[in-house]
């Protein structure tokens, strides 16, 4: 889950505009403990998304947060 407001932020990682295929307005911040199994067809991508160094940071603090 990606959101605007960075509450908990043991379980939060940080995204800039370098991170994003497209540029955003505002600081988003993935949610790492709010974590769900999901096929690559189910997932949206209706503004931008995570490039793929990025895609596999957040991986790792999901992993290094969570288990």
């Amino acid at each position: 889950m990606i959101a605007s407001n960075p509450m908990n932020e043991k379980f939060n990682f940080e995204l800039d505009n370098s991170m994003l295929s497209k540029p955003l307005s505002k600081k988003l911040f993935v949610k790492c403990q709010l974590i769900q199994s999901y096929s690559t067809d189910e997932v949206i991508s209706k503004i931008s998304a995570l490039k793929q160094g990025t895609f596999d940071k957040v991986l790792k603090r999901i992993f290094e947060t969570v288990f």
